[in-house]
């Protein structure tokens, strides 16, 4: 069965700090110590036949210098299914829709509706459900961040779309 994937909440984050051990040698703090850059990706944590594979994600720039994004990949792995074998798509890799973010500045990086969930050739079995663990990685100047998510419960019993 072949599905797009379904996106969780998600906080991955990338520490960076700013100044010099100079800046702290006489006392002064760095204002930047511990910045992070974060990345939320909100969207349905399940799914049914006929639904679309829903993903905002947001990238926020805590640290004290701006930063470019790069790429936003999404990968799935199977963990788990009922009543027939279970096939994620692909590895999907988007532009982002904003390419810099200021120093303390958030932005919704990339807002994706993808196609509905279905089955290959045929109709689903009467049973069908399938679970998987999304891979979220956003490439910045700051680093590439990744986090890998647990399980999304995909229900297709009966699904009559078909795949194309």
């Amino acid at each position: 069965m072949t599905y797009r994937r379904a996106p969780f909440v998600v906080v991955l984050t990338l520490a960076l700090g700013c100044g010099s051990d100079s800046d702290k040698s006489n006392g002064t703090p760095d204002a930047c110590s511990g910045g992070n850059v974060t990345v939320d990706v909100v969207g349905p944590t399940g799914y049914t036949c006929h639904q679309h594979f829903r993903a905002t994600i947001t990238v926020t720039n805590g640290t004290c210098q701006a930063i470019t994004v790069g790429t936003v990949s999404i990968s799935a792995e199977v963990t788990g299914s009922t009543g027939g074998t279970c096939t994620p798509a692909g590895l999907s890799t988007y532009n982002p829709v904003v390419t810099s973010i200021g120093a303390g500045r958030s932005s919704v990086v990339q807002d994706i509706t993808g196609g509905a969930f279905c089955c290959f050739n045929t109709v689903c079995p009467a049973t069908f459900t399938c679970d998987e663990a999304f891979t979220y990685s956003v490439v910045t100047s700051a680093g590439t961040v990744e986090k890998t998510l647990g399980a999304t419960h995909i229900d297709l019993s009966g699904c009559d779309v078909i795949c194309q």
